[in-house]
């Protein structure tokens, strides 16, 4: 077994930080959890289940990742969010996990629920995800949300076996906050980065949205569940363009 360090952020996620770390100290002898300030007991409720809690201020999803990393005991890396539990095969799979080299990387694939209920298909379908990687050459960039690796050149990509089980939103008043929230922070990002709102992102880019998560994604196989989906991605593409063209009008 390659010992690894895993890395945990969190804010605020009391009703998950309890399943998430205890799932992953079956894995591990190096469990952190970086909070950013949490009012809720979440600090208290990892340290009591075996976390390594470390109190930082919130520098962004990338950032607060990075800072993580480096404070790790391994350089080999298990990147969690607080609202995702290991399943049991991926827990097999954590535990004999030999890597290939240092440049290798590894997806797991993310089961993502709203309350209790799957979600199999649209946008949050197939979801894989790199989580697992050698700190040594892999980091994470600054981006405010929707963060990724940065990758070696002559990186190696793997697929991990079993599942991320995602406690996505509480509920459909949960989806929309967080899909507002998201809005917002994608809107600063492309702020930052020059981009410009038109009546074609604006306005057709969320239609095209709703039509590849609902019918093309085939998310109306998940009914009711999948429409509101559909729904709230569509509109977080909306809101995003609509945010940004306030935040450029009013520079």
């Amino acid at each position: 077994m390659t010992q690894l360090s895993v890395v945990i952020i969190a804010l605020n996620a009391a009703a998950y930080i309890d399943r998430c770390v205890t799932a992953a100290r079956h894995v591990s002898d190096d469990v952190m959890v970086m909070d950013s300030g949490s009012t809720d007991g979440t600090a208290e409720l990892a340290s009591k289940a075996g976390a390594r809690v470390i109190h930082t201020t919130w520098k962004g999803y990338g950032g607060t990742k990075n800072e993580g990393n480096a404070q790790a005991k391994h350089d080999w890396i298990l990147s969690l969010d607080a609202d995702e539990v290991i399943n049991a095969e991926l827990e097999i799979w954590l535990k004999t996990f030999t890597p290939h080299n240092n440049r290798s990387v590894y997806s797991v694939r993310r089961l993502n629920h709203i309350g209790s209920h799957p979600v199999r298909f649209g946008s949050w379908g197939k979801d894989y995800t790199i989580r697992v990687f050698n700190r040594q050459e892999v980091h994470w960039n600054d981006a405010l949300v929707h963060e990724a690796l940065v990758l070696p050149s002559n990186v190696e990509r793997h697929t991990a076996s079993g599942v991320l089980i995602h406690y996505t939103v509480k509920d459909m008043d949960d989806l929309m906050q967080k899909t507002r929230r998201y809005a917002e922070l994608s809107a600063r990002k492309y702020q930052q980065r020059g981009r410009k709102a038109n009546v074609f992102n604006t306005y057709v880019g969320p239609v095209w949205k709703f039509f590849v998560n609902f019918i093309l994604k085939l998310g109306f196989l998940d009914g009711l569940y999948g429409l509101r989906l559909a729904l709230a991605k569509s509109y977080e593409a909306y809101l995003k363009y609509s945010l940004l063209a306030g935040f450029n009008h009013t520079k």
